[in-house]
């Protein structure tokens, strides 16, 4: 009897605006954290914490938007 194990891996995305990390390629279970890379310009929306899970693919892809009339940030430059 031959058993097998298929290991599954996730794409990298990309987050205008912000980074991913790790990034690249990685294997299912992997956490990967999204920031923001300008917090005063830009705001998160959606989970900081995205997972890599097998066969679905990404848990959730979470964008960086840019802080306007509609969309204020949390952080306030003093």
């Amino acid at each position: 009897i031959t058993a097998f194990y298929t290991v599954w891996f996730c794409d990298g995305f990309d987050v205008q605006n912000g980074t991913v990390s790790p990034g690249g390629s990685v294997r299912e279970d992997t956490v990967v954290t999204v920031t923001c890379s300008r917090p005063n310009r830009y705001v998160l929306i959606g989970e900081k914490k995205v997972t890599c899970q097998f066969v679905e693919g990404w848990s959730t892809k979470p964008e960086c938007r840019k802080c306007g009339k509609n969309l204020f940030c949390h952080f306030i430059s003093l």
